[in-house]
This record gives C-alpha cells, structure tokens and sequence, in this order.
C-alpha cells in the first residue's frame, strides 16, 4: 500500500515539472515575433531605400521567414533539437540585425543536430 501512496504522492510532481517546462518553453520568443522584428528592424525595403528602387537590398518577407522559422521549428521538436533550436531562436532574438554573423556557430550546431549536410 505504501507503494500505491508514492506513486499517487509523485503524480502531482510530475504534472508541475511538465506544466513549468511547458512554462519555460513558451517564455522564450517565438518564431513570429522573431521574423516580425527582424523584417522590421533589419531590411530596407525599395520604397524606404535611400539609394532608389532596386539599389538595396531585397527584403525579407515576413511570410517567407515565418514559414521557414515553423517548419524548423518542426524539424526540431521531430528530430529531438529542441534546445538547440531555442538557443538559436533566442540568439536571433538578442542580435536582431546582427544574427547572420553573431548566431552562425548556434546555427551549425542546430544544422548538426538536424542532421543537415551542407556538402553536396
């Protein structure tokens, strides 16, 4: 019996690890809030471009980053990256502007989990 009282006593633990863990997780940012930032903070579109149309550079489309940013998103949480993934997704987050230069080794190391052979 007292086997059974444990094991209803270590119930209760278990759902409030899950629940804070789930908890931590959506603390972090989230891969629109991350692409609506970025495009907006970082890419000159040709209509702000103060050099004319077409003399800057292209800018990100948001829908384009958000649906790139969800399906490694996926690929991630699939494959067992997940932590790796939100430590990219909060460096991105932090750099904003600067993410290609100062998040490309948290990258390599997601690519690495994933998986992602950049040799052809």
């Amino acid at each position: 019996m007292s086997r059974r009282i444990g094991a209803a006593a270590w119930a209760p633990r278990a759902a409030l690890a899950w629940l804070l863990s789930l908890g931590a997780s959506a603390c972090g940012p989230s891969v629109s809030s991350v692409c609506e930032r970025v495009v907006e903070d970082c890419f000159v579109s040709d209509a702000t471009c103060p050099d004319g149309p077409g003399e800057c550079e292209a800018p990100l489309d948001e829908g384009e980053c958000n649906e790139a940013g969800d399906v490694l998103e996926t690929s991630a949480e699939e494959l067992g990256c997940e932590d790796a993934f939100e430590r990219y997704l909060d460096c991105v987050d932090e750099a904003t502007c600067a993410w290609p230069s100062r998040c490309d080794e948290l990258r390599l190391d997601l690519d690495v989990c994933l998986g992602v052979d950049d040799d052809p």
